[in-house]
């Protein structure tokens, strides 16, 4: 069997360093691929994940993508979507989020967070145009608002999807928990199930790992932005389930 080498994700929100495993990466360039996902944002100030100040159960949802490849991604096009809605186009009080122009750096971090009834400190972008500049609130990372109107645009926490596909419409990073209805879509090139109560976001810590409850890693209750390393303290890893 062939002999792969793994990028490791670093704590400063950038891919660093190799690890010589049997497991090959199933998002292959030039695509990105999920790294966290927040749908169920805690009820106290831990819950401000996108830093304005207040705790927003839905404008603080956010989902995180990264390059974990040696080439630079252009995103334009790239569409961040869950049950509700579609790659062609919104439904009703679907999620949904196309990447306008930008440049994802080799080994970097873009994260979008839904802003409804959030205020942000720039560099910020949108469907429209591409953040300036990294944002340092975020670990250096991309950071975009899906500038949601509606508290009711949002993924729902008992049982929901998020999928990541590419500018031709092919379905590359699915993470689904609960009973969704619809149910996630099929032929993804990874879809994972986690669980609903996660007690935070659910983060991957390296291109190939499986998601896990963020406080399971470290402690904390999600990262935007940011790539965390495991604490001992957090505990023992445990293995959600994994299509």
């Amino acid at each position: 069997m062939r002999r792969v080498h793994v990028l490791c994700f670093a704590a400063a929100g950038a891919f660093l360093g190799t690890t010589n495993i049997i497991r090959a990466n199933p998002i292959p360039a030039p695509h990105p691929q999920i790294t966290e996902v927040l749908f169920n944002v805690p009820n106290d100030s831990r819950g401000d994940a996108n830093k304005d100040g207040e705790r927003h159960a839905a404008g603080d949802e956010f989902v995180e993508i990264a390059n974990p490849h040696g080439s630079p991604i252009n995103l334009k096009g790239y569409v961040i979507f869950n049950r509700r809605a579609s790659f062609a186009g919104g439904t009703g009080k679907g999620v949904r989020f196309v990447f306008p122009d930008v440049v994802l750096a080799p080994h970097s971090v873009a994260v979008v967070f839904n802003g409804c009834e959030s205020r942000f400190s720039e560099p910020i972008g949108t469907e429209v145009s591409a953040p300036k500049a990294v944002n340092p609130n975020f670990a250096q990372a991309l950071a975009f608002t899906m500038n949601v109107k509606s508290k009711g645009t949002a993924f729902a926490n008992t049982g929901d999807w998020v999928a990541l596909a590419a500018p031709d419409g092919t379905i590359l990073d699915v993470v689904s928990w609960g009973e969704p209805d619809p149910p996630p879509p099929t032929g993804a090139l990874r879809h994972q199930e986690v669980d609903k109560n996660s007690k935070g976001s659910v983060q991957r810590l390296g291109p190939e790992d499986e998601l896990e409850a963020h406080p399971e890693i470290n402690g904390e209750p999600h990262s935007p932005g940011l790539i965390p390393t495991r604490t001992k303290a957090a505990g023992p890893r445990k293995s959600p389930s994994s299509r």
